[in-house]
């Protein structure tokens, strides 16, 4: 699965892409983000990296996912 993390950092809105074939790996990594405070969001897709990355961004776009925003999170990381 790949996993397209949304942080914030000073001010800054990060995106990266990290590629996971075990969901209690991606749960260990999603809870050392929000102890880092910087998580905001983050999608889920069943699908390889290597295919991920032939995709459009139309296509990605159009993918089903599981999307998550913690909206809390990101009204306090834009507060500072």
């Amino acid at each position: 699965m790949v996993i397209e993390v949304y942080s914030f950092l000073e001010g800054f809105r990060f995106v990266d892409k990290m590629e996971y074939s075990d969901y209690l790996q991606w749960e260990k990594d999603l809870m050392i983000l929000k102890l880092e405070g910087r998580f905001v969001g983050y999608k889920q897709y069943d699908i390889s990296m290597a295919d991920f990355n032939k995709l459009s961004e139309i296509q990605r776009n159009n993918m089903p996912c599981k999307a998550v925003f913690d909206r809390e999170a990101y009204v306090s990381q834009r507060k500072h």
